[in-house]
């Protein structure tokens, strides 16, 4: 037979603990939901590799430099296929890789693929999506 734990008050210690065995598993459990929201957005911010540069008729080469040392990408490209682009004058702030590429080879010879961590430049050309 089993018999509860009575203080003098009357009243079980199981009952007065209750309460607070509830507010410490909430507590553990927004932690947990909070934990896990901000993984979440470090893990995003890591993903989307973003591209920060300013400058006066930038060559191409040394824009590809910006990139290669910014993230974690590598640029590949033909020498030839860059003499005849025009330097870029440009100034972006925490702009995507993808979006940063697209606006400078926009008015240039030369079009963009990537794929994994690398991007490839080359002369005008349909990439794969």
């Amino acid at each position: 037979m089993r018999y509860p734990l009575v203080r003098e008050s009357g009243v079980p210690i199981r009952s007065r603990w209750k309460g607070a065995i509830k507010l410490i598993v909430n507590a553990m459990k927004l932690t947990a939901v909070l934990l896990t929201i901000g993984l979440a957005h470090v893990y995003a911010a890591g993903v989307a590799q973003s591209i920060t540069l300013s400058g006066k008729n930038l060559p191409l080469k040394k824009v590809f430099d910006a990139i290669e040392q910014q993230t974690d990408y590598v640029v590949f490209s033909k020498k030839s296929d860059l003499q005849n682009a025009t330097p870029l004058t440009i100034t972006v702030h925490n702009m995507p890789l993808a979006e940063f590429l697209a606006l400078a080879l926009k008015d240039q010879p030369v079009s963009f693929g990537i794929e994994d961590k690398t991007s490839s430049c080359s002369k005008n050309r349909q990439w794969k999506k």
